[in-house]
């Protein structure tokens, strides 16, 4: 599945097609989505971590991914995971990560991109496995130039996409000019070669640049006409 989906995104960006991919955060708010096209949907670690109140990503353990995905349907689209961090960081990652692939129908994975990542992400492909890789300034690397070296290494030796978070335009420019395979986004930048939407972003359930619809403000509205009704009756 590897090679295929490599040559697939290849194909897309040398065609200059843009790749749009969104998250799926393990909520009823996913169905309202299932039948919208997109590349693939990708369960978000972080993402997670945010909108259910953990600490941060490393606080979600594999049970708790358990609580999570269990609620998602893919609905035969491409189906993209984070790892936990104990996973990751297991001595049996390779076997342990096979599993966890398999329990919940996991077609690619994705690894953050941080000082140790490309040993294990080679390991994956080399077994099979179809590697996104996320460059974000939050990585373990001192500096921001630093990241676009790793993320370059990563873009031409092991990963069949890259995502960007946070990084600026410029880095992601040289990150897109360097490597083969498609670089995409996460806000929409207007030559990218793709689009990864945070669904919690997107309706506004928590704060950011790429809200389209402010779902806090309409929920808080429903509640008021339903608390009005009731001195109406």
């Amino acid at each position: 599945m590897t090679g295929a989906l490599a040559e697939a995104w290849k194909s897309k960006k040398q065609k200059k097609q843009k790749i749009f991919a969104t998250s799926y955060i393990g909520s009823a708010f996913d169905n309202l989505i299932c039948d919208r096209p997109c590349d693939f949907v990708r369960f978000d670690i972080r993402e997670a971590a945010l909108v259910y109140g953990y600490g941060d990503e490393r606080s979600i353990t594999e049970t708790e991914c358990d609580v999570m995905l269990r609620h998602i349907s893919n609905d035969g689209r491409l189906f993209v995971s984070d790892i936990p961090y104990s996973m990751e960081c297991d001595n049996n990652a390779l076997s342990l990560i096979g599993q966890f692939m398999g329990r919940y129908h996991i077609g690619a994975v994705n690894l953050r991109l941080n000082h140790n990542i490309l040993p294990l992400a080679k390991k994956l492909v080399l077994s099979g496995v179809p590697v996104i890789i996320t460059a974000d300034c939050d990585s373990l690397i001192c500096s921001e130039e630093r990241i676009v070296e790793n993320a370059v290494e990563a873009g031409n030796t092991c990963a069949v996409l890259m995502i960007t978070e946070g990084l600026s335009d410029e880095s992601y420019e040289k990150i897109k000019s360097m490597c083969k395979i498609p670089v995409i986004a996460d806000r929409n930048i207007k030559n990218a070669d793709g689009y990864y939407a945070r669904y919690s972003e997107i309706i506004g359930m928590t704060e950011s640049k790429n809200q389209y619809l402010n779902i806090r403000q309409l929920i808080g509205s429903a509640f008021d006409d339903a608390a009005e009704s009731v001195n109406v009756k």
